[in-house]
């Protein structure tokens, strides 16, 4: 396909050549002698002055529209073949000397009315086999792609790139030249790029190349049997993206024969079953993508797995269809992955730590999302890997072993110092058993020595009456009734010094004896008899006892020693008339005033001892 100054575009179909402009079809069929040849035409070129040429394998056909005759181009020399139009409009041509040794290629150009050779180095090809494609590039260098290889005129001298080691292309079918300079050749079924140095593959897996096109924004058309595709590039897609239309996207069949913008920037794709014409401006807004979102326990994936993850996207007004969407994505901030269908992507053996994914979709626009979704994840190492928490166990477990090592030797210390503190407190209290039973002892010594002098006068008293009853015996023998009655009379006063003598035997025994149940009305009474006559001539010392009280457990010794103590001091604190009163009763109930309460009980027996003195001070009363 090709097109004139008048904005006519022009292909051959179906044994004829066509011309379309605007919704004006015109059909020019070949003339029956060229009509197989012309069938054949490789190429289209417009020269000046309207010149349309067609271009075969080794011969050039020349169409005028206003004649709409087809013409032969005349040339002595065999192998006339049309390589591509230079810039100057001239169509580069290769022809071939048969006459010599061996095929030798010269090249010329041709304006539609003579041929005019090129001269210098470029007068020949230099490669084997001939030429297939020429590029004239911006900076003046001159391509030649061939079956064999390229040629490159730079710097007054060629450079070839013969493709016998699979480096460099091989039957090149055309070439362009990229906005920042590169250069680009088509072979049947790979896109080549040249560096400025060497070749590479740029995009292969083509099912057979049959177009290669420039378009005026910069991006690159190929037309192959497997669809129509296309390279963009810009901001959004920086080192480029190929994008493959087919039927989906409204081509009338898979396979294209030839792609071409005409002088308007529209776009035509010829394939097997007629013309298509591109409508960028249908779909100009970019399709929005969409992350599967993930668990939070997905979120968080341990070291050596590996990360699934999915996504999608939806094309605003579905002019793309959801399968038929491009997807690039990046981890961690990295360069874009190529567009491709693919709408999930593992990721195994990541290193430990957060990690960002985002990813972008594309149509068969050439739209492109400019706010990529992103998704947050990270990689956990397990807890014996992860160097700060292992220093963290560590330092813990340093602290607790030291905070351990401090409780224990405190644990120590505060065990010895509760073993110190318990013998001390035995100590003590054996010293205090100690003190008590002697002062116990000085109490009862005390009280002996008080009650000692009232005994003494008791003995003597009771010696006296047996001494003078033994004289009266003595004088009355014949007297039996006097005998009878002082005999009575001594044994009497005997009983009297046994009850005193085993008063104070009962009050002198240690004290230490277990208790037992005690009569206390008995127990007041034998403490009142050690008390002596003398004593009770000083005091007036009463005895009120309660009738039928129950024996209770407890020493004798003991309340005879309180009742001692209670009645000496009351004697002492009564300066004038001295009167004493001991009594004994049973009590149900305890009254709220006592300071030491005896264990709960049904029944209480308590004995009192009233005395008429000034009683206890106030400031002493505390200390009870």
């Amino acid at each position: 396909m090709t097109a004139d100054q008048e904005g006519r575009l022009w292909f051959i179909s179906g044994g004829a050549l066509h011309a379309l402009q605007d919704d004006r079809h015109q059909e020019f069929a070949f003339p029956p002698a060229l009509a197989r040849k012309l069938q054949s035409a490789q190429a289209l070129f417009v020269l000046g002055q309207g010149t349309l040429v067609l271009a075969m394998e080794d011969q050039l056909v020349t169409f005028h529209s206003e004649t709409a005759a087809f013409e032969i181009v005349p040339r002595k020399l065999s192998g006339l073949k049309g390589l591509g139009l230079m810039k100057d409009g001239k169509l580069c041509v290769q022809t071939a000397d048969a006459s010599a040794a061996g095929p030798a290629y010269r090249l010329e150009t041709y304006d539609g009315r003579a041929f005019e050779p090129l001269t210098g180095p470029l007068a020949s090809s230099p490669l084997d086999g001939g030429a297939s494609a020429v590029l004239e590039g911006q900076n003046g260098d001159l391509w030649l792609g061939g079956p064999q290889g390229t040629a490159w005129y730079h710097d007054k001298k060629w450079r070839s790139f013969p493709s016998a080691d699979k480096t460099a292309p091989e039957a090149v079918l055309s070439f362009v030249e990229l906005p920042d300079g590169r250069v680009w050749c088509a072979t049947p079924d790979k896109i080549w790029e040249f560096d400025g140095r060497n070749w590479s593959v740029a995009r292969g897996g083509f099912d057979r190349v049959n177009g290669l096109r420039r378009a005026r924004d910069g991006s690159v058309w190929v037309a192959s049997n497997n669809g129509l595709h296309h390279f963009i590039q810009g901001a959004l897609v920086e080192k480029g993206a190929w994008v493959e239309n087919g039927i989906e996207e409204g081509l009338p069949a898979a396979s294209v024969r030839q792609v071409y913008e005409d002088p308007r920037g529209r776009l035509w794709a010829a394939t097997t079953h007629g013309l298509s014409l591109y409508h960028p401006e249908t779909d100009l807004d970019p399709p929005h993508t969409h992350i599967q979102n993930l668990s939070q326990r997905e979120r968080n994936v341990p070291e050596g797995s590996t990360v699934n993850l999915s996504f999608s996207g939806q094309d605003k007004w579905n002019h793309t269809p959801r399968h038929r969407l491009l997807y690039s994505y990046r981890l961690d901030e990295r360069d874009w992955s190529p567009f491709q269908e693919a709408n999930a992507v593992p990721f195994p053996d990541l290193l430990p730590g957060k990690h960002y994914f985002q990813v972008r979709a594309m149509d068969r626009n050439g739209n492109v999302d400019p706010n990529p979704d992103q998704l947050n994840f990270a990689v956990v190492l397990p807890w014996y890997k992860e160097t700060r928490l292992v220093l963290i166990s560590l330092a813990g477990l340093t602290a607790a072993l030291f905070f351990a090592g401090l409780a224990f030797n405190r644990h120590r210390h505060l065990l010895r110092s509760y073993a110190e503190v318990e013998d001390k407190v035995a100590q003590r209290t054996q010293e205090l058993d100690v003190a008590n039973r002697e002062l116990l002892h000085s109490q009862k010594m005390n009280a002996l020595g008080t009650l000692a002098a009232g005994i003494a006068h008791d003995f003597n008293n009771i010696l006296s009456i047996v001494k003078g009853s033994a004289q009266i015996i003595e004088d009355n023998l014949d007297n039996p009734q006097k005998v009878r009655l002082r005999v009575d009379r001594i044994k009497t006063v005997v009983e009297q010094g046994s009850g005193i003598v085993k008063a104070m035997l009962g009050f002198t025994r240690d004290s230490e004896q277990p208790s037992a149940l005690c009569d206390v009305n008995g127990a007041v009474t034998d403490t009142l008899k050690l008390l002596g006559d003398r004593f009770q001539r000083e005091v007036q010392v009463s005895f009120e006892p309660a009738p039928a009280l129950p024996e209770v457990p407890g020493s004798k010794d003991f309340i005879q020693q309180i009742l001692l103590n209670f009645i000496f001091n009351a004697a002492e604190a009564m300066p004038g008339r001295k009167q004493v009163i001991v009594g004994t009763n049973r009590l149900d109930h305890l009254s709220d005033g006592l300071v030491l309460k005896p264990a709960s009980a049904e029944g209480y027996v308590a004995i009192s001892v009233r005395d008429f003195g000034c009683g206890i001070s106030a400031e002493n009363l505390p200390r009870i």
